[in-house]
């Protein structure tokens, strides 16, 4: 019988092992291929007034971004709105008819960010 079969704290203990020791050799692979891969630095030049839009599914919801590129290569517009953005509203309704101490719990609970909604 081997460790994989008995299923026992000591034998998961020892599936955990070996699958650090796997990964760990599978990070060093790739490090030692890091030498083989050139780095070059493209110039890119954009001309003026192109626009992209991205959107990114994240942990906690929609990201999005936007920006359009204005004189000498640099961004003349950039617009992220992101999923604490969305979700504010949510929290709204969330705390209707709660009491005020409730507030913070409902608050945690979406897991906002304050700083990504100052406009």
């Amino acid at each position: 019988m081997n460790f994989e079969t008995i299923g026992g704290v000591f034998e998961r203990y020892k599936v955990k092992i070996s699958e650090i020791r796997d990964a760990i050799n599978f990070i060093k692979t790739l490090c030692s291929k890091v030498d083989e891969v050139r780095k070059q630095r493209v110039n890119i030049q954009l001309p003026e007034g192109k626009e992209a839009l991205v959107s990114v599914e994240t942990v906690k919801g929609e990201l999005v971004v936007y920006g359009k590129v204005g004189e000498d290569n640099r961004f003349e517009r950039i617009y992220f709105k992101t999923p604490s953005f969305t979700n504010w509203n949510g929290l709204t309704y969330a705390v209707l008819g709660e009491i005020v101490p409730d507030f913070p719990l409902c608050n945690k609970s979406f897991n906002m960010s304050y700083s990504e909604n100052d406009r």
